[in-house]
């Protein structure tokens, strides 16, 4: 069931607390400092195998870069990460796992490697220009971590039993919604893009792809508001939030349940991938660590409010009291209407709304 009662704020700078962190030597903590990994461990997280991957093991994984993930067809890794699509994505990334710690110089041309799914096996290609496994070249060989050895490949490996062009064709068919960045809709100095909906005093509208408003409700139909997406959905489908959907996954706190609860609205004041890149890269880092879930999930509560936050109702040097500790933030509101406050602009603490009252 939807959760109809919910709003969502993209913000254009992020909260953050700094933080003292080790360099760990497990496999999942080895790929974050690298660096080049960030899609596989967010991929990680949603299929939740990190804490597998943290174990003892030892374990082989061959691990795409970003790249190779880019390499795959448009809208694929998007569709892999969505919740309903969990089995297939662990299915895909425990293929890329090998149980035992197997070093370059220790594999053979031709030689065949078991994997975790469902003992399917890679085939290892040996020759003086270097290793491949099935289709893929190793790009770094032998980074070692105390549980295994990563390996680091360009190219995502496919087990033969996924067909990922008909997954793409089913994912896509199923997404009733197609949204148009590039056409949008305005009313009362308020903006959305195609397949977005706006929230007005009376009316709620959706931004169609010709630019004009359709689907209106009067706000308080319940049965139409029902059909709107959860915060979680949106989060997860929206490209400029995907650091805060790695995030959210890598809390492992349950906040994906909690934003998605049919039976208590919230408003999320939601980091766009802009505002991440104003943290340092040591601190996004350490908040991905699994030893540092608790304080991730501190700073994400901290961007939650319980009930619907309007940013109409908002009024300059409001206080909103948020889901972490009853910890507020500080509303700053400027009027641009001569009569009223029909335009405005409005921030939270030093963070400005880039996008409100998204349903």
């Amino acid at each position: 069931m939807k959760l109809p009662l919910t709003s969502l704020f993209f913000t254009a700078a992020a909260i953050a607390s700094p933080m003292a962190a080790s360099a760990l030597e497990d496999i999942p903590t080895t790929a974050i400092d690298n660096g080049s990994f960030t899609t596989l461990v967010a991929a990680l997280g949603a299929a939740d195998l990190v804490e597998a991957l943290s174990a003892s093991g030892p374990y082989t994984v061959f691990a795409p870069t970003d790249d190779a993930f880019d390499d795959l067809p448009d809208g694929l890794v998007t569709c892999l990460l969505k919740p309903e699509y969990d089995d297939v994505l662990k299915d895909i990334l425990t293929y890329h796992v090998a149980p035992g710690r197997a070093f370059s110089g220790d594999i053979a041309n031709g030689q065949m490697i078991v994997t975790l799914f469902d003992e399917e096996t890679v085939q290892v290609s040996k020759d003086t220009s270097g290793v491949q496994i099935n289709d893929a070249n190793v790009v770094i060989p032998d980074v070692e971590a105390t549980n295994g050895v990563i390996h680091a490949i360009d190219a995502v490996l496919v087990p033969e039993s996924i067909d990922v062009f008909a997954f793409l064709d089913n994912c896509q068919e199923a997404d009733q919604l197609q949204i148009t960045d590039e056409v949008t809709c305005s009313y009362l100095g308020m903006s959305r893009s195609a397949g977005n909906w706006l929230r007005g005093p009376t009316h709620t509208c959706l931004c169609n792809g010709s630019g004009h408003w359709t689907s209106c409700y009067e706000n308080n139909d319940i049965w139409h508001m029902n059909s709107l997406k959860t915060i979680t959905d949106y989060v997860v489908g929206t490209d400029e939030l995907s650091t805060l959907t790695a995030l959210i996954i890598a809390a492992d706190a349950g906040l994906d349940e909690v934003l998605d609860d049919n039976n208590t609205p919230y408003t999320l004041f939601a980091p766009s991938d802009r505002a991440f890149e104003n943290v340092p890269e040591d601190i996004r880092k350490a908040l991905l660590r699994p030893k540092n879930s608790a304080t991730l999930e501190a700073i994400l509560r901290y961007h939650v409010a319980p009930g619907v936050v309007v940013a109409h109702d908002i009024n300059d040097g409001a206080i909103v009291r948020t889901a972490y500790d009853n910890m507020s933030i500080r509303a700053e509101k400027t009027c641009f209407s001569q009569n009223g406050c029909d335009e405005f602009s409005l921030a939270v603490n030093d963070s400005y709304i880039v996008a409100a009252d998204v349903e």
